[in-house]
């Protein structure tokens, strides 16, 4: 776990500075970075831990303070590529010199401090090349030809023969006793994965001029051993068994972290195969171009991709809500297409909302390359899933490696809140059938920041009074309902399939004389920031209060009390993960 402590006051203010000059601070660029809350969904942070997308190592040489050579190296690599496509692509002369001394004036500004990134070095100097030449993808014709080269691979009659030859003697996996049908089956889509994931490591037969291998080639190509130690988690991962049925595995939700050009083709190849094995896959791509890195562009104008994606779901919303997301995970498409809202190496912190979300709710991460390996694994955080890493290793094989989910991540996934939701209904259900009004209390519980255990108190006093004073009611205190790790995404998820059930009786939202009278029961006065507030205040029960309208409708005998709809117009939405309204976040910046 990383530890962040700075007692000195330069120290302090120095990674103050490095967030800055990254344009990694929230506080100052909530526009563009995430917020902590929205961060938590991927990482698992201590309360007073900042996160970095970065290894180790390089914060490190960074909060050193000195002219690392490390990072001098880095920066003299991401020139020498800026360099090399402006050599490249810009024939004239005037302009191309023109264009090389203010990229340099650039690189210089910003490598100054020895606090930037290399990989953000490297994205600003990209984006002021495509800026200043009007070229939206210097390198597509490039791109286009690896894709090609790697589409007549896959399609050679040498691969299709070599990747679907039995495999040698079958030794079963540990989950099995003995040989039989089904460890027989799972040795033979083991095998197939595998070979799919050590032909998308040989970028050098897409990215130079190469006879495409022969049966012989590619059957030593697959039999070069595995080297980390992550493939057997990844095939357990992946190939869970269903009960007694043979061949069927533990459907999967999986994020696919795509990497470069040439490989996507044999990682789309995994990806329908993992489709046919029962999975549902979101592969993520990068929102603009920057080198030979896959992004969205590629998807739509590369003929190869075009076809081999033609199939997939693309979600272009980048902050999709909870319910939209649940909703789109839920219908028939198994493959989906989205972006990570970068065009950089791995930054979770500018990554969407609904890239965020979209790590949250899958089962595990597959990532490419070894960029994204040194973000997850060379990083001393611990992530909200178990995140798996396939990369080149030596003599062009393959590497896997594993890094599980923090042991101290509470998750609640879709369906494990339609069960709570579900529980509750039944209660509901059965509170009916015994004759008891079903009354619903929609209130403040996190929408004044920093008061939620005050909000949580308030609320289950003034039902616990009314309780007393009313007979033969059932009311449903969503106080109640709260546990540990739920966020606002989770609660409001699991409270409007409640809601919507048709067995509220009475909805009642939360007035500021409930809230005085509750103060009064706990012997306090109403502190100031409680002055004046009701449910209209609350981000959650202005969208209950919508849903009450909508639900009256079809439901005409529910009565609804507390104040009128048309007050309900302060609140807008959530910021992603928080209990209250984005537009509270900077009035309450420490």
């Amino acid at each position: 776990m990383a530890e962040q402590r700075f007692e000195d006051p330069q120290k302090k203010a120095w990674m103050v500075s490095f967030f800055d000059e990254n344009h990694l601070n929230y506080a100052t660029s909530p526009e563009l970075v995430a917020s902590p809350a929205q961060v938590r969904f991927m990482v698992y942070l201590q309360p007073d831990e900042r996160f970095y997308p970065c290894s180790e190592r390089i914060f490190e040489e960074v909060m050193a303070r000195k002219k690392s050579p490390l990072l001098g190296e880095m920066y003299n690599q991401v020139w020498s590529r800026i360099f090399n496509l402006v050599e490249s692509k810009m024939d004239d002369p005037e302009k191309r010199a023109f264009l090389i001394d203010l990229l340099n004036i650039k690189f210089d500004h910003e490598t100054a401090n020895y606090n930037t990134l290399p990989s953000r070095v490297e994205k600003r100097l990209f984006k002021l090349f495509m800026v200043t030449t009007m070229i939206e993808d210097p390198l597509a014709r490039e791109k286009e030809t690896f894709n090609r080269r790697a589409a007549n691979l896959y399609d050679s009659p040498d691969f299709v023969r070599a990747v679907n030859h039995p495999p040698g003697p079958h030794t079963p996996a540990p989950c099995f006793s003995d040989v039989n049908v089904e460890s027989v089956r799972r040795h033979l889509d083991a095998t197939k994965l595998r070979r799919l994931f050590q032909a998308s490591v040989q970028t050098r037969l897409w990215e130079s001029e190469y006879d495409p291998p022969d049966f012989e080639q590619w059957q030593d190509i697959f039999d070069r051993p595995v080297t980390s130690d992550g493939w057997e988690d990844l095939e357990n991962f992946l190939l869970t068994p269903v009960d007694d049925l043979v061949g069927h595995w533990v459907p999967r939700r999986i994020l696919y972290l795509a990497n470069r050009t040439g490989e996507i083709v044999f990682d789309l190849a995994v990806i329908q195969f993992l489709i046919r094995l029962g999975h549902t896959v979101i592969m993520a791509v990068k929102n603009a171009a920057i080198y030979d890195v896959v992004y969205l562009g590629d998807l739509e104008n590369d003929p190869v991709l075009r076809r081999l994606t033609e199939d997939a779901e693309l979600i272009t919303d980048s902050a999709l809500g909870k319910n939209q997301l649940a909703a789109a995970l839920r219908n028939d498409k198994p493959f989906k297409l989205i972006t990570d809202g970068t065009m950089e190496k791995l930054n979770l912190l500018r990554t969407s909302a609904t890239f965020a979300r979209v790590f949250k709710e899958v089962d595990g991460v597959i990532s490419k390359g070894a960029d994204q390996r040194r973000r997850f694994f060379l990083s001393p955080f611990e992530f909200t899933q178990d995140v798996y890493n396939l990369s080149p290793a030596e003599n062009s094989g393959l590497s896997v490696q594993h890094k599980p989910i923090c042991p101290r991540v509470t998750r609640f996934t879709t369906s494990d809140l339609e069960d709570k939701a579900q529980d509750i209904i039944d209660q509901m259900r059965e509170a009916k059938r015994r004759g008891m009004i079903v009354i619903f209390y929609s209130g403040i519980v996190g929408s004044v920041p920093g008061e939620t255990e005050t909000a949580i108190q308030v609320m289950t006093t003034f039902i616990e009074d009314l309780e007393r004073q009313q007979a033969g009611t059932m009311i449903i205190n969503p106080a109640k309902f709260f546990e540990k790790g739920m966020d606002a995404d989770d609660l409001m998820y699991m409270w409007e399939i409640v809601q919507r059930s048709g067995l509220i009786d009475i909805w009642r939202f939360q007035s500021y004389q409930d809230i005085e009278h509750s103060f009064a029961l706990l012997g306090r006065k109403v502190p100031p920031q409680w002055v004046g507030k009701d449910a209209t205040y609350s981000t959650g029960s202005t969208k209950e209060r919508s849903i009450a309208a909508d639900v009256q409708k079809s439901n005409p005998e529910m009565q609804i009390i507390g104040p009128d709809l048309e007050k309900f117009l302060r609140r807008g939405e959530y910021g992603i993960g928080l209990f209250h309204d984005t537009r509270l976040v900077n009035l309450y910046q420490p």
